[in-house]
């Protein structure tokens, strides 16, 4: 027993003076790591006396499959649209500055300018005024450069490369278009855009619209997750462009699903109400209501000509994602069933649009690259498919040679003086011209015979410069 205590005491000493140093720290580095680091919990109770810091109201996404608020309350009104030229129920919300925004992203002007347009308060006026898919030349900005500034400095912080990036791009497309900044200022003005940053949703006035809408101020707002594609989408409105998949003929392309829908409440619903429903069985609902509008096409034909075929690539559109359930799609093409893409890029059919608004400042802008070809056979660089031929009698230096495409044929951008035009030589009207180096394999609208329609969709020049 005598023997038994001095060893247990020895291998106590032993064990606590081994935990003390295993426990201990070396040096102040592993006494820096070994501490905690703090979780949210650490920070989830403030003390009584704490104020908490307020930071406004949650923000929404705002995507490609939504521009508007969730929740958005909604009233429709059947008026006479100066823009389409139709009678037709109009669906809109009022944002945070009193303005009533319709076609998803659209601001039309006050509420009391909107209701002003019911039927009965204007005079209706049909028009055949051929165009495309966009406001009238009237309803566009009558000169440029267009201005615009910011609300205030904060808005200008957040939001300026995402608008210089968008201008950037609608002028390299149509260089007649022009932009300039205007120092921050909150007023709102005829003839000036202002750039918000209001968390109510991605919106624009639609153009200028120096008649009918002449109390609309130019307005764009760009809410957090409106970047990207989103600017170059609402500086297409405000240039006059509308959403192309509000075309009449859209039915004849695309299929719409509302089974696809996402049916969802307005702020005075109560939860749980919106998650039995069916848009389609159910289109009264307040569950869809917001949503069905969205899909609604414009239905007058006979009052707004379309001038080109539907233009799947317009950064006008919806995508097929647009306002729908996970995993399911509201637009998808009929031809193969394939969703409707997420159009990021503005189309060609876009830039056209524009100039068709614009028509002087396009063309003007467009100056013919005819040039000239040496009419020695092996010399000239026209494309195999054209011919070096004069656009008069005679032969040396006076007389001009230039690339001409088979009787009936065209290069591929028919509308684009650039790459292709006609002359307004007797006899020889029907005749396309093209650059050299560029194919003309393309038949013209009206291939067959040599009547004033042939190739007519080719711009006609006076005159080629040398």
């Amino acid at each position: 027993m005598v023997k038994v205590l001095p060893v247990l005491l020895g291998l106590f000493v032993a064990v606590y003076a081994q935990e003390t140093e295993d426990t201990a720290p070396t040096d102040e580095v592993a006494s820096t790591i070994s501490d905690p680091a703090p979780t949210s919990s650490d920070f989830s109770f403030a003390p009584p006396s704490t104020t908490p810091t307020v930071v406004g109201p949650p923000e929404q996404t705002f995507n490609e499959t939504r521009t508007f608020p969730v929740g958005a309350n909604l009233t429709t009104v059947e008026i006479f649209n100066q823009f389409h030229e139709v009678t037709e129920n109009v669906t809109y919300y009022v944002n945070s500055y009193g303005e009533a925004i319709y076609d998803d992203d659209i601001v039309w002007g006050s509420e009391e300018l909107l209701l002003s347009w019911r039927v009965g308060n204007q005079n209706e006026g049909p028009s055949k005024e051929k165009r495309w898919y966009a406001v009238k030349p009237s309803y566009g900005w009558p000169s440029f450069p267009v201005p615009y500034r910011y609300d205030s400095e904060d808005t200008r912080t957040k939001l300026k490369s995402h608008v210089d990036a968008a201008l950037a791009k609608w002028i390299s497309l149509a260089p007649y278009l022009s932009f300039v900044e205007r120092d921050p200022d909150p007023t709102f003005a005829q003839g000036i855009v202002v750039i918000t940053a209001a968390e109510d949703g991605c919106y624009s006035t639609l153009a200028f619209a120096s008649v009918g809408y002449a109390n609309t101020k130019p307005h764009i707002n760009l809410a957090s997750g409106c970047y990207g594609r989103q600017p170059k989408h609402e500086w297409g409105h405000q240039l006059g462009l509308l959403h192309e998949h509000k075309r009449p003929d859209r039915n004849d392309w695309l299929t719409f699903d509302c089974n696809a829908l996402q049916p969802e409440p307005l702020s005075t619903d109560p939860a749980g109400k919106c998650v039995p429903v069916n848009c389609c069985t159910d289109p009264t609902s307040s569950c869809c209501s917001n949503l069905l509008y969205q899909f609604t096409v414009d239905s007058d034909t006979s009052k707004y000509q379309l001038q080109t075929t539907y233009d799947f690539d317009s950064i006008m559109h919806y995508s097929g994602s647009a306002f729908a359930r996970s995993g399911q799609y509201t637009l998808t093409k009929k031809s193969d069933g394939s969703p409707y893409p997420y159009n990021t890029e503005i189309s060609t059919g876009d830039v056209e649009g524009i100039c068709a608004i614009y028509k002087p400042l396009c063309d003007a802008s467009r100056v013919p690259a005819c040039g000239t070809c040496n009419p020695t056979a092996g010399l000239n660089k026209c494309d195999i498919t054209t011919s070096c031929i004069t656009t008069g009698p005679g032969t040396g230096p006076t007389v001009n040679h230039y690339c001409a495409c088979r009787a009936g044929f065209k290069a591929t951008t028919a509308t684009d003086p650039s790459k292709q035009f006609r002359l307004a030589m007797p006899g020889q009207e029907y005749r396309v011209f093209v650059p050299e180096n560029t194919p003309c394999d393309t038949l013209c609208d009206y291939p067959h015979g040599f009547s004033p329609l042939l190739c007519a969709e080719v711009d006609l020049q006076n005159s080629c410069p040398l």
